[in-house]
């Protein structure tokens, strides 16, 4: 069993506080998080290694929203809360390693590559009224890819594994977007592509949940490889 470095204790520290905040989130009553086992539960006394872990967000992701904030920094908290793949990982965010911090030989990289606000405009019209545009947020889908790698002082990185999952939630209403603003809660504009649309916008809640369900879905993808690199038999719970 291999112990955790300095960096792993400080990443471990920085997200223990991740689920109260998703239940103070605000509009979780609306969606369903990701619950339950995420992961396959590998054997007693398999193996835990340390992995730094890389966490990117495509320039073009943003594209239907106004300003995105500190999301890229709230979505990287998150992966790293979720990227241990059930006990397997010690993960560590490649940014906590300092310059004497010996690096370990496994790498994971997570990427955000895509995020989607599907918006519903209908044009209404009513006898003795002016006719006008109503406009929702219909819902939410992220793409996300993982890619597990082994350094080798003799040559390139081999590729151990990679994967990529997708999510999907629909999004909270409008009426309920404006009771959050009122507490106080992080809400984020969507982009109009006409004029005559109403404004719209999407609660921090939703975007990291679809972006969780997406990266969840990546990293079930990559334990089967991984599992056979650690040399680690079938899963407990299988």
């Amino acid at each position: 069993m291999h112990a955790p470095t300095v960096p792993t204790l400080r990443r471990t520290l920085a997200t223990l506080g991740l689920a109260a905040a998703f239940a103070l989130a605000g509009c979780q009553e609306m969606t369903t998080f990701v619950t339950g086992e995420k992961f396959p539960k590998p054997p007693e006394g398999s193996p835990r290694i340390e992995v730094e872990l890389t966490v990117d967000v495509d320039e073009g992701v943003w594209g239907d929203l106004e300003d995105h904030g500190d999301l890229e920094q709230a979505i990287a908290d998150q992966v790293a809360d979720d990227a241990d793949l059930g006990m397997r990982f010690y993960p560590v965010l490649a940014s906590d390693y300092g310059e004497d911090d010996v690096r370990p030989e496994y790498v994971l990289a997570v990427r955000v590559t895509e995020l989607v606000v599907t918006t519903d405009h209908k044009r209404i019209e009513k006898k003795d009224e002016a006719p006008r545009i109503e406009s929702r947020v219909k819902g939410l889908d992220a793409v996300a890819t993982a890619v597990v790698k082994r350094r080798r002082d003799e040559g390139p990185a081999l590729v151990v594994s990679n994967a990529e999952g997708k999510g999907h939630v629909f999004a909270v209403s409008q009426e309920r977007i404006a009771e959050l603003v009122a507490e106080g809660q992080r809400t984020f504009e969507v982009v109009k592509t006409d004029p005559s649309h109403q404004d719209l916008s999407v609660c921090q809640a939703d975007l990291l949940q679809v972006v969780e369900e997406a990266v969840v879905g990546a990293l079930r993808g990559v334990v089967k490889g991984v599992d056979r690199e650690l040399e680690i038999g079938e899963p407990a719970d299988k």
